[in-house]
């Protein structure tokens, strides 16, 4: 029930920010940032939905994903927070 919740809520981010945003972003690039970044959470959270979380977990920090998971989630930590704070 969740993985379907999730990701068909990530791909309507994703959709969002393509269709909406992605033709306007020199003007609201933090609204496209926001959207994209968003949908592609919600999409891993579905594998983690579908998987379990311990599974998905153990899945990711394997030796050979582990640097690859630490640049995605930096570089999804720097989007947001950029992002966010043009906002406030």
């Amino acid at each position: 029930m969740y993985f379907g919740l999730f990701l068909a809520t990530g791909i309507f981010f994703v959709f969002i920010a393509f269709t909406l945003f992605l033709p306007v972003m020199v003007l609201m690039p933090q609204k496209f940032a926001i959207c994209f970044t968003l949908g592609c959470a919600l999409i891993i959270a579905s594998l983690f939905a579908l998987k379990g979380p311990a599974n998905q977990l153990a899945h990711m920090t394997s030796k050979e994903k582990l640097q690859i998971v630490l640049f995605a989630s930096e570089g999804v930590e720097i989007t947001l927070s950029k992002s966010i704070r043009c906002y406030f």
